[in-house]
């Protein structure tokens, strides 16, 4: 597991980015989240097959309906998890899985 201030460190930001992979991460607070959307981003720059919402408007319509279905998710993976009190963690799930929920 990654730890967070160790992450943090501005001397080591660069080198993570390059370091971890968009499943490595793990977004625990808010200073985490803000580097996420850059990391989802290379993501989709290295790796264009990934996902199936490549346009905005399909990404952003799957982002809705996930945020709606996703207590289900973190129940079907035996997480326990309330999505009714999120932390930046259950933010940085709902962006990623919209990349690819259908």
């Amino acid at each position: 597991m990654v730890k967070i201030a160790n992450l943090l460190n501005p001397q080591n930001v660069i080198a993570n980015f390059m370091k971890y992979t968009l499943n490595d991460f793990k977004v625990t607070d808010r200073q985490a989240f803000i580097e996420f959307p850059e990391l989802l981003r290379k993501n989709f720059l290295d790796n264009p097959e990934y996902g199936e919402n490549k346009t905005l408007p399909h990404f952003l319509k799957e982002l809705s309906a996930f945020t709606e279905d996703i207590q289900d998710y973190y129940e079907n993976r035996k997480q326990n998890i309330n999505a009714d009190k999120p932390d930046w963690g259950t933010f940085a799930d709902i962006f990623k899985v919209a990349t690819m929920y259908e």
